[in-house]
Order: structure tokens, then sequence, then C-alpha cells
């Protein structure tokens, strides 16, 4: 076995050791198959994409083929996209808290360019920086959320009447890009309230106006 290693290209090594060091970095960032990312099981979609990728690095290879460097080289260059993935749906490749026009749901409640909506179903969606957080402080008449959120990252809490308005607030539980399903049910105004990463003030706040249809 060591004279074989002795016999092997030099670049060839250095591929081999490059491949040692991204599957490294892939099993740290998805914690270990079958783990949970997030609170959520980690769909097996993505991991057999990475699997995937893995595969095609020749099982048998001929350290003189430059055919078997080139495959290795693509293999390495994939797991590499997948860990980028990855990455970013934890906010890693975030820079700045913002808010996108819409979301999964529908337009987006925290886009400040809007004010008026209809009645019917809403995104409430923020692109959340790595270890930062946003809370979401929504008071109103005429709104609903379903319990059950096919797209999980959001928490709610600190439920309250006032009158005939429900207040609750809603706060991330990770970075990434999180979208709530909100919907409107009947005309009001909906007083929105972000705080952004611990403040005790208000980041901003504004107030939506809903219209029937």
């Amino acid at each position: 076995m060591t004279n074989k290693l002795k016999n092997m290209r030099p670049e060839f090594l250095q591929t081999l050791s490059q491949i040692v060091v991204f599957v490294g970095i892939v099993l740290t960032a998805i914690g270990g198959y079958g783990h949970f990312h997030y609170g959520k099981k980690m769909g097996q979609k993505r991991e057999v994409v990475i699997d995937s990728k893995l595969d095609s690095i020749p099982v048998s290879i001929n350290s003189t083929s430059n055919q078997n460097t080139d495959k290795v080289l693509f293999a390495i260059k994939d797991v590499k996209q997948t860990v980028d993935e990855i990455a970013s749906s934890d906010g890693s490749n975030i820079k700045e808290i913002s808010y996108p026009r819409s979301g999964g749901f529908g337009i987006n409640i925290l886009d400040r360019k809007i004010t008026r909506y209809i009645v019917g179903s809403y995104s409430m969606r923020v692109e959340v920086p790595k270890k930062q957080e946003v809370i979401v402080k929504v008071s109103g008449t005429n709104w609903v959320f379903p319990a059950f959120q096919s797209i999980p990252g959001w928490r709610d809490f600190d439920y309250e009447k006032e009158g005939t308005k429900t207040i609750r607030k809603f706060k991330t539980l990770r970075g990434g890009s999180l979208d709530f399903d909100i919907r409107f049910t009947a005309a009001d105004e909906i007083e929105l309230t972000v705080f952004e990463n611990g403040s005790k003030e208000p980041s901003w706040k504004r107030t939506i106006i809903v219209v029937d249809k």
C-alpha cells in the first residue's frame, strides 16, 4: 500500500485530499444522516443529492488516467455546490435582514412599499442572516393563520385581546429565508410592529389597509 501511494502523481494526491476535506464539510453541515436540522428532519431528496454526487467519484482510480481525475474534480465541484445550498438555508449567505416583495403564499405583508391589500392569503416573509432574529407583532380584528405551517421557522407567542383586536407576536427561530402563511378575512386595518435583533424599541412599524374583494 505504501509503494502504491509513493507511485501516485502529486496532483492526484492533492485531489484526493480535497475530496476528504469536502466530505468532512458535507457531514458537518448536515449534522449526520437522520439527525434533525433546526427542528425539521432534512428531506431525503437533499441527502440523495449529496450521495449521488459522491457516487460519481470513480471507485477504481487509475493514477495515470486524466479522465478519472476530471471526474473527481467535477464531483468535488458538485459537492461544494450542495454544501453552499445547505449553508444558505441557515442564513450563512445572507448579509442583512430584508423583506422580499413576495413569498410562497402571496405578496409579503412586510414589504413596506405596499400598504393596501384585499381579503385573501399572504406571506409574512423575511430573509434573516445566521444568528440574527426578527419579531413581528401583528394587531388587528380580521386576520387568521393556519396552526400548522408548511414552512417551519416561526414561533407565535404573547397572545392578547384588546377589544375586538387580536394581538400576537411571531419570532424567527433560525436564520434563512423564512415564510409564514397569514390570511385577511375581512376589511380591516392591521398594525405591524417589527423588532430586529432583540431591540426593545420597534425597528419599524406601519399600518396596512385591507379591503373586501
